[in-house]
């Protein structure tokens, strides 16, 4: 099952530039995969897409939101 899905938000480590945060739009099937790991299509807000394997990414975003101690919405799953 592939870690990200369509629509997630995406950080992509790149060496040549800062981490870009882009979009998955496809997630490539296992015929088109190389390798042991899942392949992704990501586009940029400057509309450029590219295709990029499950290492090159980590979610973007301040991560899920669940209730804290005191009721309201965190992101952490830390209570104190």
């Amino acid at each position: 099952m592939p870690r990200f899905s369509i629509g997630a938000r995406v950080r992509v480590a790149d060496e040549k530039t800062n981490d870009r945060i882009g979009t998955v739009v496809e997630v490539l099937p296992k015929s088109e995969q190389t390798g042991d790991y899942d392949a992704y299509r990501i586009e940029f807000n400057d509309g450029t897409v590219a295709t990029v394997s499950d290492l090159q990414l980590s979610p973007a975003g301040s991560g899920p939101t669940v209730p804290n101690a005191r009721g309201g919405i965190g992101t952490s799953t830390r209570y104190v």
